[in-house]
């Protein structure tokens, strides 16, 4: 109790009845209203167990991240069983698991589909699809369980269910009226996926502090649903050479999703649960930069790629 809390109660003491008032009146511009009002059992606030405070700008950033993920569906046919998570490292280089996209041809038969996802007035939300180009790059690994293929430029497929277009041909009249009528570099712009929905830096060597931070973030689409990110009782259990464990929760069709600490870093690829665990575990973002520059440095158009994801 500091000095002007002392005053006050041995003035309380002192005076009784219409003098109560008198004293009050002479200290209560030397305390805080919750001084005066808190009763004897009641504490200071604080910290339960391990601060979960925020700063508010955390939902921003996250609102801004989310932009880059997108669900893959393989052969275009949505099913939870062939639908899976990516998201964009670059303006048109996008990123999911070895077992999502393992091989070219794979990758000629998936799409990205990006704002797959309900709007905050609670409708669904035109989405946009952009096809593969393997054949200007594609690079998978195995072992770490990562594929990076590059996007398509071409006109996205603008998609909505409640759109009064209903078939393909009505859709590509509409599309090919609009490339008619807006000059062909802007039209380039638009194309490349990038420019409408951003994407994820990734750095190298962020700090993986169980201790400090130990709090994981992942934006998904579960069972090829509209995309949702798990941010509530995420944390992360262990870590190893190239894998990260945590208890954030997951389904089939997560796979490929973004893993983020609370500073919405990028810290590992989700790939699977962990067998016979109350964990999932994904693939540590250091361990697929080592890979890639071990793979890639060497040729000037390898390092070309490089510079384009940054690192």
């Amino acid at each position: 109790m500091n000095n002007n809390s002392n005053l006050l109660v041995e003035l309380l003491k002192l005076f009784e009845d219409h003098e109560v008032y008198q004293a009050y009146n002479e200290v209560r511009q030397l305390l805080p209203f919750s001084a005066l009002s808190r009763t004897t059992n009641e504490q200071h606030e604080k910290i339960i167990t391990q601060s979960n405070l925020l700063p508010a700008n955390f939902m921003e950033i996250g609102a801004k991240r989310q932009k880059s993920v997108a669900k893959v569906d393989i052969d275009h046919i949505a099913k939870s069983d062939e639908t899976a998570t990516g998201f964009l490292i670059s303006p048109n280089l996008f990123m999911t698991n070895h077992h999502v996209i393992d091989s070219v041809n794979t990758a000629h038969r998936a799409k990205a589909v990006f704002n797959y996802q309900v709007k905050v007035d609670g409708t669904n939300a035109v989405t946009y699809s952009f096809q593969m180009n393997p054949e200007d790059f594609f690079y998978t690994n195995r072992l770490l369980d990562f594929t990076i293929v590059r996007l398509s430029n071409k006109d996205s497929l603008l998609e909505n269910e409640n759109c009064k277009y209903k078939t393909t041909n009505e859709i590509e009249t509409i599309l090919k009226i609009i490339k008619e009528r807006i000059p062909s570099s802007f039209e380039s712009q638009l194309s490349i996926a990038g420019d409408s929905w951003g994407y994820i830096k990734i750095k190298q060597d962020i700090l993986i502090d169980i201790d400090n931070d130990p709090y994981v973030n992942i934006i998904q689409h579960p069972r090829g649903r509209r995309k949702e990110i798990a941010i509530q009782d995420n944390k992360i259990k262990k870590y190893d050479q190239n894998t990260l464990y945590y208890t954030t929760d997951t389904e089939a069709g997560s796979s490929g999703s973004p893993v983020f600490n609370n500073q919405w870093q990028l810290i590992a690829l989700h790939r699977a649960s962990a067998e016979n665990e109350q964990e999932n575990r994904g693939t540590l973002i250091n361990s697929i930069i080592s890979d890639l520059r071990r793979e890639f440095s060497s040729s000037q158009e390898g390092r070309k790629t490089l510079n384009e994801i940054g690192i």
